[in-house]
């Protein structure tokens, strides 16, 4: 009997044994198919990402030649000074007379006042006078007054007159002209970034367009020019389709700019 169950004892640790051993070769079966191969360090998630269609990558913009130049016209501007007088009409008074007048003399646009003064011409049986100048708006103003003889024992001495007059100096502008030849102001690449160019700074240089000239980097095409009028303010905009790409070129001051317009 104790044989007996001895031999049952040993078959039931032998199954245990066995059960154990298939567990754990599931175990290692399942390691071995879920881990990498040697020198394969991608996951399975990534392998499923690499066997989808690429997708088609974005061609870059074309890339152009730009130059700019700038046409105008050079102004010189001359100052010649020159007197300036005018007189108001004769002012009479009488003894112990008093009396006050103005004239003034009118400027007109381009004149700068250097000068100015009062004075008093032509006069006669007089006691006292005075006279000064202004400026007033685009005119300078003379005012003045004058004053007869003193009442004399059985005598009024008359005839007492004087003359104001507005005088001084002024500066007066004159422009001429004459045109520019082109002013280049560079040369540059542009793919999808604006550049930008700068034109002179001369004081006598007045910009009346510029001019934009381009054509496929690399080709030996002539350029194709695009003109932009600029207003007084040097200020002006246009956009214009070439080789098949829209640009907008702007201006501002001394600064033009020109930008792809890509979709």
């Amino acid at each position: 009997m104790e044989q007996i169950q001895a031999r049952e004892r040993r078959f039931n640790t032998l199954t245990k044994v066995v059960a154990f051993i298939a567990v754990l070769l599931a175990g290692v079966s399942a390691y071995a198919i879920s881990r990498p191969s040697p020198g394969d360090s991608k996951t399975p998630s990534e392998k499923h990402a690499d066997a989808l269609p690429d997708k088609p990558n974005k061609p870059d913009p074309p890339a152009y030649e730009v130059r700019a130049s700038v046409l105008g016209k050079r102004v010189k501007v001359s100052t010649a000074t020159e007197p300036f007088s005018k007189p108001a009409p004769s002012t009479d008074v009488g003894c112990e007379e008093g009396k006050g007048t103005s004239v003034s003399y009118d400027f007109p646009a381009g004149v700068n006042i250097a000068s100015h003064n009062a004075r008093w011409d032509s006069l006669n049986n007089i006691k006292s006078h005075e006279a000064h100048s202004e400026l007033k708006d685009h005119a300078v103003v003379a005012t003045g007054s004058i004053n007869g003889l003193d009442k004399q024992v059985f005598n009024c001495p008359g005839g007492g007159h004087g003359t104001l007059v507005v005088f001084g100096t002024l500066n007066r502008s004159t422009e001429s002209s004459e045109p520019s030849p082109a002013i280049a102001i560079g040369t540059s690449e542009l793919r999808k970034d604006t550049v930008t160019f700068s034109a002179p700074s001369d004081a006598d240089l007045r910009i009346e367009k510029y001019r934009i000239e381009m054509r496929p980097q690399g080709s030996s095409s002539a350029f194709t020019p695009v003109d932009v009028p600029v207003s007084e303010s040097g200020v002006g905009q246009i956009q214009q389709t070439q080789f098949g790409t829209a640009f907008r070129i702007d201006a501002s001051g001394r600064t033009l700019k020109v930008t792809p317009v890509l979709n």
